[in-house]
């Protein structure tokens, strides 16, 4: 006996899963469509914009460049420093520019020992956080289109070849 009541418990259960409650004034029983949203992707964000030489770089880069909207965070970064694709975000490269100079002017054919020299120099003139450095160095290493491994400024700052 208590089997079969258990067995009339989960079919009824099973019947009225997926179903939706009657609305005001109709029948139970009546049959509705429901709709199902598709969600799609994220919307892709940033404006294209010409290939121009950023300063303090002196040469163009490597990557295609984008303009959007930033926002400061509460530790004193930059979002988004990139846009769909992975362009560079002009407007990041320029407040990115006044603390971080010479990482962004480090050049396309610098050595990982250059690279660490600006980094320093970066660091002593203006006090960067390790993040600040970071992400000076991503801009930069996109713009030059540098593939350096171990990653320069993991190591100087966590002697780690790779942080990001």
């Amino acid at each position: 006996m208590a089997r079969a009541v258990g067995l009339a418990i989960l079919l009824i259960l099973a019947a009225s899963c997926g179903t939706t409650p009657p609305r005001s004034g109709e029948p139970a029983g009546t049959a509705r469509s429901v709709s199902v949203e598709r969600v799609e992707s994220p919307s892709p964000f940033g404006t294209p914009v010409a290939a121009e030489v950023l300063p303090p770089a002196t040469t163009m880069p490597a990557a295609s460049l984008c303009t959007f909207d930033i926002y400061e965070t509460a530790d004193g970064n930059f979002e988004p420093r990139f846009c769909s694709g992975g362009s560079i975000n002009v407007v990041a490269w320029r407040k990115y520019a006044a603390i971080g100079p010479h990482i962004l002017a480090a050049g396309k054919d610098a050595s990982a020992e250059q690279i660490d020299a600006a980094i320093r120099a970066d660091s002593a003139a203006a006090r960067l956080t390790n993040i600040e450095i970071l992400d000076a160095y991503q801009l930069a290493a996109a713009y030059y289109g540098w593939k350096l491994s171990p990653n320069p400024a993991c190591e100087l700052l966590y002697e780690m070849a790779a942080c990001y």
